[in-house]
């Protein structure tokens, strides 16, 4: 028996309205709330389909430039949805933080989780890493926290009042750190220095701090938009930051006065991400409105509107070179455009029709792709092929009684790139198994492991210090 799909239609308050589209009942999700985003039938389509339950089946199409990316259910980097992913300025670290409070550090391309940062009680809504490396800012539901990258120390925390950081941004100077609220503003901090002072002068017990962190540290406060900021950053030189907020407008101050420059208005709806090209002269924003929009910088005209994706962005970024943008959605599909002609080259599909991609970044020399998933994954992908290569994985969330194992392959770079499976799984030409051991530890495999076909979970693993 065939699946039936219907064509529905979205209609706004506004007067807009979409074209229909191909549903399965199964896919037939959104927000009921009426207003602007109101979730209604043409007369034409919609009723009769509520009516009669009947309607022209169309089967499915799958475009070429389609990858499909899937990882078993054990296979997970979280305990939690993936809110925030960021690869290093060097590209060799990737940092995720997760509504399971946690940040981690992963080896990249490896994929070996290095370090856990326990958080607190809080969500971690945004993560980025400082210019030179040396720190990571987060954004939590009540404050920043910046973490020491070597140590995993956390330095300080910046706080001053309850409202939720939902993005952190640091200039390329490595002075400043922004932060966009949920009470509408953004606030601009001063960085730590790094500079050897002592904290504890008695006899024996002087102890010596790598970081000063200057009291009062908030710079200023920007405000303007009329609600929640769900995304900042500055322009590579460093004259601009963007904003993106819930009132659908983007806005530009200057910086570093922290001068309102223009406010872009032509999203329908929330704007929930902002990025700039590498040479300041665009800015990509994501919306509510199922758009990606492309502005010239710095006079703010609109470019071009990419439109390819069924529900609203919630990440965009550009490549180094800035000849790709990729987007993540609530539909489950990263894509990947060309500028500056605005093709579509790439749709990158989960393993999960109710999944959504939360953030996506682009590693600094553009050979891969990262992407965190609602369904606690992060996924990594080969750039410019779009081929999928593996899911991070920690063992520390696997269920009870869940195995997997892991094992290794040499790219065609020369890079060592870890790839999870479930037990038994069939291992490809040139791989060798690893075991999960702890952290500063090396898995031995026995000889037979290195010639097996199958991958296997050993009962007794041989993990030795790394050398």
């Amino acid at each position: 028996m065939k699946v039936p799909r219907f064509q529905m239609q979205r209609i706004y308050s506004d007067g807009s309205k979409e074209e229909p589209k191909i549903y399965k009942i199964r896919d037939i999700q959104t927000d009921w709330r009426m207003g602007r985003r109101g979730f209604l039938l043409t007369s034409a389509i919609g009723t009769g389909v509520l009516s009669s339950c009947a309607t022209t089946t169309i089967p499915p199409q799958t475009p070429q430039n389609e990858r499909t990316g899937s990882c078993t259910e054990e296979i997970n980097a979280h305990t939690g949805i993936v809110q925030s992913v960021r690869f290093s300025p060097d590209g060799r670290l990737l940092a995720s933080g997760s509504s399971d409070n946690t940040i981690k550090l992963w080896e990249m391309p490896a994929g070996k989780l290095l370090k856990t940062l326990e958080a607190g009680k809080s969500i971690i809504n945004s993560v980025c890493f400082s210019p030179d490396g040396k720190l990571l800012a987060s954004g939590f539901s009540d404050s920043i926290k910046l973490w020491e990258i070597s140590t995993g120390k956390l330095i300080t925390t910046l706080k001053r009042n309850w409202s939720a950081v939902k993005s952190v941004c640091f200039s390329p100077d490595n002075k400043y750190i922004a932060s966009g609220l949920t009470d509408n503003t953004i606030k601009l901090w001063e960085v730590p220095t790094e500079k050897l002072i002592i904290t504890d002068t008695l006899a024996r017990r002087t102890n010596f701090e790598k970081w000063e962190v200057p009291p009062g540290n908030l710079i200023y406060t920007l405000e303007g938009h009329s609600k929640t900021v769900n995304s900042v950053c500055f322009s590579p030189d460093g004259k601009l930051l963007a904003s993106g907020s819930d009132d659908n407008s983007i806005k530009l101050w200057e910086m570093p006065a922290g001068k309102l420059f223009k406010t872009l208005k032509k999203h329908k709806y929330d704007v929930y991400s902002v990025c700039f090209s590498p040479d300041s002269m665009q800015l990509a924003s994501g919306s509510l409105d199922d758009t990606i929009k492309l502005w010239d910088i710095p006079s703010g005209k609109l470019i071009k509107t990419l439109k390819g994706q069924s529900e609203r962005i919630n990440s965009v970024c550009f490549s180094a070179d800035g000849k790709l943008i990729a987007s993540g959605s609530d539909n489950n599909i990263i894509e990947v455009w060309e500028l500056p002609t605005g093709k579509l080259l790439l749709s990158l599909k989960g393993n999960s029709n109710y999944n959504y991609i939360k953030s996506v970044d682009f590693s600094p020399d553009g050979r891969f792709l990262v992407s965190g998933f609602r369904d606690y994954t992060i996924k990594l992908w080969e750039m410019p092929s779009g081929k999928f290569i593996t899911c991070l994985f920690d063992p520390a969330a696997l269920e009870r009684g869940k195995k997997a194992n892991q094992y290794t392959v040499t790219n065609e770079y020369g890079q060592v790139i870890t790839f999870t499976m479930p037990c038994g799984s069939p291992l490809p030409p040139g791989a060798i198994c690893t075991c999960d051991c702890v952290p500063g530890t090396l898995y031995v495999a026995p000889p037979k492991s290195r010639t097996s076909t199958f991958c296997t979970c050993d009962k007794i693993c041989t993990c030795v210090p790394i050398k």
